[in-house]
């Protein structure tokens, strides 16, 4: 699992150096799953250490929308407030 981890670690890396040096708009780990997928499309398959790491993700993906709805509740009266204008953020 290790090796998996790093290996998404290192994709993350270069598409911060990407992002800082050539690209300052996008974020860098948009970029770095970008070259990571075009990596395992040129490449054709996928290591298995990656895959690992992928299908645990995948199972435990619910867990990382509990912060967002922790922040959702924590900012409820601020959102009530200014409702009209996150939804026209939102929309525009």
């Amino acid at each position: 699992m290790i090796p998996g981890l790093v290996q998404i670690l290192l994709w993350q890396g270069l598409g911060e150096l990407i992002s800082h040096f050539l690209f300052p708009i996008l974020p860098g780990p948009v970029i770095g799953l970008i070259c990571l997928l075009i990596f395992l499309i040129v490449k054709g398959q996928i290591n298995p250490s990656l895959a690992l790491v992928a299908d645990t993700f995948s199972q435990h993906l619910s867990v990382l929308f509990i912060p967002a709805a922790v922040g959702v509740i924590l900012f409820l009266p601020q959102l009530k407030t200014h409702a009209f204008a996150v939804v026209m953020a939102l929309v525009i």
